[in-house]
């Protein structure tokens, strides 16, 4: 099996995520030579993500955003309450499966970054009616265990990004409050990593 991915590997399949997760895989992970493969993938996925992230930011025009929009529970939630961090703005939905596949990748960057100054809001378009999609978030949050607020999207929201494609639009905000990167779409966690530390690095 470890010949097998090697050969995969060489030939150009590279996802360290999978093979980490992968239940079919589980009986290889406690191997020392299964781990090295895990972490020379990783340690390639980081040094394209830098690459990445720096051609990504100089061709990005930064521009205005905010929201003022109730979590599930009623309280409003502002942008302008965060000012002098670093805001990730997930727009998606519960509906949607790469929003979905997504979601761990948050979750560990706010336990990796939240005490450094990362702040995570997610703004959900359910396509329902408000108490259903109150009702489909939270079962959502609770079962995923997000451990940063949702709020109820609207269209006003929505429409201050140019050019909106689809779900999910994440928006990386830096401390002034300017939004600095928009990425759609599913994005690896090595990205969306080298992204955050980026902005976090800045003075």
């Amino acid at each position: 099996a470890i010949e097998s991915l090697t050969a995969a590997i060489e030939a150009g399949w590279a996802d360290a995520e999978h093979m980490s997760q992968d239940p079919d895989l589980e009986s290889l992970r406690a191997r020392e030579d299964f781990r090295a493969l895990v972490a020379r993938l990783q340690g390639e996925k980081i040094e394209e993500a830098k690459g990445e992230v720096a051609e990504l930011f100089a061709a990005h025009q930064p521009f205005e955003f905010t929201f003022e929009r109730p979590d599930t529970q009623g309280e409003t939630r502002r942008l302008a309450d965060l000012a002098g961090k670093v805001v990730i703005v997930d727009i998606w939905g519960t509906w949607c499966p790469p929003c979905r596949r997504e979601i761990p990748h948050f979750i560990d960057l706010y336990k990796k970054y939240h005490d450094a100054g990362l702040e995570i809001v997610g703004i959900n378009y359910e396509g329902v009616g408000e108490e259903e999609a109150k009702k489909k978030i939270d079962a959502f949050v609770a079962e995923n265990g997000i451990p940063y607020p949702c709020v109820l999207g609207d269209k006003p929201t929505q429409d201050q990004i140019a050019d909106f494609q689809g779900y999910p639009t994440t928006l990386f905000i830096d401390r002034t409050g300017k939004v600095r990167l928009k990425l759609v779409g599913y994005q690896e966690q090595a990205l969306l990593d080298e992204v955050v530390k980026t902005l976090l690095d800045e003075k």
